[in-house]
Parts: C-alpha cells; sequence; structure tokens
C-alpha cells in the first residue's frame, strides 16, 4: 500500500502505470502540474521482498504500508509502516497511517475527497 503526498503542487490530471515483470514490478504516479510533470515510482523485487522508492531500500516484511513525502525540491522522502493486514479500504488504510505518523502534522491533516 502507497500514499504519496506532494504538499504546495497542484495538480491539473493523474494517472498511474504499473508495470509487472518477472523479478521487478513497477508501479508509478504522475500528475500533471503548472511547472510540468511529476512522478513517483515504486519498484518491488519480489524475490528478494523488497522495495526501492528512489534511492531508499526497504524489507517487505517488517511492513507492507509506505508513505512517500515529495518535498517542493523534488526530494522524496519514505517512510515504511507495519502491515495492516488484509481487505482494508482506502479511508481506514489513511486512518492506519495516521494512527501510525501521530507526529507528521501533515499526514494528520489529510483527509479523503469524496
Amino acid at each position: 500500500m502507497f500514499l504519496v503526498v506532494c504538499p504546495e503542487l497542484k495538480s491539473s490530471s493523474y494517472g498511474t502505470s504499473t508495470e509487472f515483470g518477472r523479478p521487478i514490478n513497477s508501479y508509478s504516479s504522475v500528475w500533471g502540474t503548472s511547472k510540468g510533470e511529476v512522478s513517483v515510482t515504486v519498484h518491488w523485487d519480489k524475490r528478494a521482498d523488497k522495495v526501492r522508492i528512489e534511492k531508499q531500500e526497504f524489507d517487505r516484511k517488517i511492513g507492507n504500508v509506505f508513505v512517500v513525502i515529495r518535498n517542493a525540491d523534488g526530494r522524496l522522502v519514505s517512510t515504511q509502516l507495519p502491515s495492516p493486514g488484509t481487505d482494508i479500504d482506502r479511508k481506514a488504510a489513511l486512518q492506519f497511517i495516521q494512527r501510525h505518523m501521530t507526529n507528521d502534522s501533515m499526514i494528520a491533516k489529510l483527509h479523503l475527497a469524496e
């Protein structure tokens, strides 16, 4: 599960893509903005069960929830959280993330669009 947050960025369009490979799956989110296109790509090495987000690598056995914050300078800061269990909806997923990231005021203020 991934939550990508791009503070101070107003998007005019959004898209996703997934590439399924034998050893590695890649998941990309792309936003159109007034400053150009912005994207975040997550790679999952299924053999090693590792997730790579930009230059950070995580052992998925520790948890399968990832929060990615794209700073104004384009740098990605990723946080790994424990696994919440199976079959949770997006509202429960956001609540799970907020419970685990109580020190992050930006995450605490997030809400889902209706």
